[in-house]
C-alpha cells in the first residue's frame, strides 16, 4: 500500500546529512587505523591491554623482580583487551580500539540526547562527536580519551535521568566510577557527585 501523501519522512534532510556525516568520520577512522600515528602513551596502552588480556594484571614484564603499573588509567586498557585476546597486539588494533571507542561514544550521544531532547538533536550532537577534530587526533594516536568521554557522558545522563526517576543514581555511580578508572582527576567529582546523591537518596 502507497504511503499517504502527508505521510512524515523516516528522516528528516538534515538528519540524513547527519548520518552522512557520521559515516565519513568512520570510514576516515578506519583509514587512521591502517597509518597510526603512534606516540609514547601508544605503547603503553597497548602494553597494558596486552599484560591484562594474558594475566588480568597491569604487570611490567621486564622488571625483575615483577612490578605493576599504578600509573596508567585501567579503563582503556580494559577495553582493549579482549581485541587483543582475538587479533593479537598491533599498533593497528590499537588505534582501531580508540576508534571503536569513539564509535561508541557517538552512539551514546545520539540515544542520551533523543531521550533527553528529542531525534532530530540527537543526530545533531552525535554528529558533532563523530566529526570532533580532538577525538580524531586522540584516535590516530590511540589513546583514551573517547572511552574517557563515554563514561563521562553516561553518567550526566543517567543523572539527569535521576532527577525524575530516583533509581537511575545507581547507574550514574556505576558509570562515575568508569569515568574515575578512565582518569582519576577528571572522574574523581563524578564519582564524588554519585556517592553524595546515593547518599540523599
Amino acid at each position: 500500500m502507497a504511503d499517504a501523501p502527508d505521510a512524515k519522512p523516516r528522516f528528516s534532510r538534515f538528519e540524513w546529512g547527519c548520518l552522512a556525516v557520521i559515516t565519513l568520520a568512520t570510514i576516515f577512522r578506519i583509514d587512521l587505523a591502517l597509518h597510526p600515528d603512534i606516540i609514547w602513551d601508544s605503547g603503553w596502552y597497548l602494553l597494558l591491554g596486552r599484560s591484562f588480556s594474558e594475566t588480568g594484571t597491569f604487570v611490567m614484564p621486564w622488571t625483575d623482580p615483577l612490578q605493576y603499573n599504578g600509573y596508567w588509567p585501567p579503563l582503556f586498557p580494559i577495553f582493549l583487551a579482549p581485541l587483543i585476546k582475538l587479533f593479537g597486539p598491533s599498533y593497528h588494533l590499537l588505534v582501531f580500539g580508540a576508534g571503536l571507542a569513539t564509535g561508541l561514544l557517538t552512539l551514546a550521544v545520539f540515544y542520551c540526547t533523543k531521550d533527553l531532547f528529542g531525534r532530530t538533536r540527537g543526530f545533531a550532537a552525535a554528529a558533532l562527536v563523530a566529526a570532533n577534530p580532538a577525538f580524531f587526533v586522540s584516535d590516530s594516536r590511540g589513546m583514551s580519551e573517547s572511552i574517557l568521554a563515554l563514561a563521562i557522558t553516561l553518567t550526566v545522563w543517567a543523572f539527569l535521568k535521576s532527577l525524575k526517576q530516583p533509581r537511575w543514581i545507581v547507574a550514574a555511580g556505576g558509570f562515575a566510577i568508569l569515568a574515575y578508572l578512565g582518569k582519576p582527576n577528571l572522574g574523581a567529582p563524578f564519582v564524588a557527585a554519585g556517592l553524595v546523591a546515593i547518599g540523599i537518596w
